[in-house]
């Protein structure tokens, strides 16, 4: 699947530039490193969640993986005219992390990565010059609270999954 460039959200581009702005964002490994492969040749942020039961999963990808998926829209309060309208966006991201690895000490390392990744993605959203770029290009009014929780096994090993639910609220845009 291919991935938009980020620029400015229109009436034409809504639904993809909404997500590719986001995507983007999490997908530069400047922005937030890939904890288990520093040169960003394996598949670390996905649009929907992948398959991490195959048997194939950790020769293409592996944990631990960001989920990035299309955001949930609202549209409220149209203009008297009826060309713009108040829009609201809110994204799931997803995080999931496995003790597969252990550190120097033996200690697994599932949990350290998640802290490690979730730190990455809020200083990026936390970052002045990404929220500048996002409130450019027409995400503005951020919010994000997380959940973070110890998910399963497979495997034997530990799984943590932490789901980010971004939202940017309140932006009145032309839609006609």
């Amino acid at each position: 699947m291919t991935i938009n460039t980020s620029v400015a959200i229109t009436k034409d581009n809504y639904f993809t530039q909404i997500h590719a702005n986001i995507f983007n964002l999490i997908n530069n490994r400047s922005n937030v490193p890939d904890t288990d492969d520093s040169t960003g040749n394996r598949k670390f942020v996905h649009v929907r969640e992948p398959n991490y039961m195959s048997a194939n999963f950790d020769k293409n990808a592996g944990f631990p993986f960001i989920v990035v998926s299309d955001p949930e829209t609202s549209q409220a309060n149209k203009t008297s005219d009826g060309t713009k309208a108040f829009q609201d966006e809110s994204f799931e991201i997803i995080i999931m992390t496995q003790d597969k690895n252990s550190d120097e000490t033996g200690d697994p390392t599932g949990a350290q990565q998640m802290r490690d990744i979730k730190t990455n993605i809020k200083k990026t959203l936390d970052s002045t010059t990404n929220s500048k770029t996002l409130r450019n290009n027409g995400l503005r009014n951020k919010t994000f609270p997380s959940i973070t929780q110890e998910w399963g096994e497979i495997d034997g090993k530990k799984m943590f999954r932490t789901e980010f639910n971004l939202r940017f609220n309140n932006q009145l845009r032309v839609i006609a």
